[in-house]
């Protein structure tokens, strides 16, 4: 009974945590996803800018002031390649900094999480091992009061 007991435990203990896991990692995809969401979209405001400047500059080459327009093209293709790359280096260590983020707390969730699993390990442990020292104080116990009574009817039998 009480082997079904812990097994019944176990089986409990490790559904669980099976389920804590899960969760844990449904919430860290959905973070990444919706951090990813918000680099995306800042990307993507980047590039719809830079096609209405590339409008307003090509309609502004075709109704006049060639020389002007061009000065300015060319100083506005300096401008966006400057700025392109600087964005995707800001980009690049934002998104470096946000993977060292999600891996530290996906770690630190992981050492929590088998602390908590080493505890109860533990004290299924402690418990089993305390209610098998009372057992085997049980039966000595009982097997001196057999003694006893042995001795008792050998004697009352003289």
């Amino acid at each position: 009974l009480n082997q079904r007991l812990a097994k019944m435990q176990a089986v409990w203990q490790g559904y669980r945590t099976r389920n804590e896991f899960h969760e844990m990692m449904r919430n860290t995809t959905r973070f990444q996803a919706s951090f990813r969401g918000l680099l995306e979209r800042r990307r993507h405001l980047v590039l719809f800018k830079a096609v209405l400047r590339i409008q307003r500059c090509y309609r502004g080459h075709l109704y006049g002031r060639r020389v002007m327009h061009r000065r300015h093209d060319i100083a506005s293709r300096i401008q966006f390649l400057y700025r392109g790359g600087a964005q995707r280096d800001w980009e690049r260590k934002q998104e470096i900094a946000v993977i060292r983020i999600q891996s530290h707390a996906s770690g630190m969730l992981a050492r929590s999480h088998v602390q908590k699993m080493l505890d109860a390990g533990l004290k299924i442990q402690r418990v089993w091992r305390k209610f098998q020292a009372r057992l085997d104080v049980k039966i000595t116990l009982y097997q001196r009061l057999e003694e006893v009574r042995r001795k008792r009817r050998e004697v009352m039998h003289e």
